[in-house]
């Protein structure tokens, strides 16, 4: 074989390659997934993108529609993740959020709450069906304050003891750290 030919046999796998990452959520999420694992997105509790300790409300639904305010969960620490199966940041995070909360199963004072926010559920319940996760779905039953929730997928806030902001990020994050399990049993 020429170079000519190798060299255009490497631009076609190269080029097919990008493709695919470009429209293949799949193939985001698992390379998104590669760089988690090796600690490029660990998530950093002295670093949030908010101003913390404010008050924190908000109105959720379990998969059967039962209704419950966040407020109810005072005296726990709520670790909550805004998250949809489409999103490939969202499916990159979400194997490490799993190992995170079984993590804390014997731990009652640590609650995970998984807001999705796909239009269809039944997406939602396929895809973690299909990743083999043990996640429970929830959903907003009205609409976040926009200083919690922008609309940026994924978004993680944890909510202390006292129902007061104890951190917030925007975007793709590694929490199962022993930095960021030791920041969650503080609270």
């Amino acid at each position: 074989m020429s170079k000519k030919w190798i060299s255009r046999g490497f631009n076609i796998i190269f080029f097919g390659v990008l493709l695919l990452l470009v429209f293949s959520p799949s193939a985001k999420g698992w390379l998104l997934r590669q760089f988690v694992n090796i600690g490029l997105f660990n998530a950093d509790a002295d670093n949030t993108d908010v101003t913390l300790h404010t008050a924190v409300d908000l109105g959720i639904s379990d998969a059967s529609g039962t209704l419950f305010r966040t407020s109810s969960l005072k005296g726990k620490t709520v670790f909550i993740n805004i998250w949809a199966s489409w999103c490939p940041p969202c499916r990159a995070e979400m194997r490490s959020l799993d190992e995170l909360r079984r993590s804390f199963t014997e731990n009652k004072d640590v609650v995970f709450i998984f807001v999705n926010e796909d239009d269809d559920k039944q997406k939602a319940i396929r895809y973690l069906k299909d990743s083999d996760l043990d996640i429970a779905l929830y959903s907003f039953s009205e609409k976040a304050p926009s200083n919690i929730y922008s609309g940026t997928l994924p978004t993680t806030i944890v909510i202390d003891n006292k129902g007061e902001l104890a951190y917030k990020h925007d975007g793709l994050a590694n929490y199962n750290t022993d930095s960021f399990r030791k920041f969650l049993s503080g609270l």
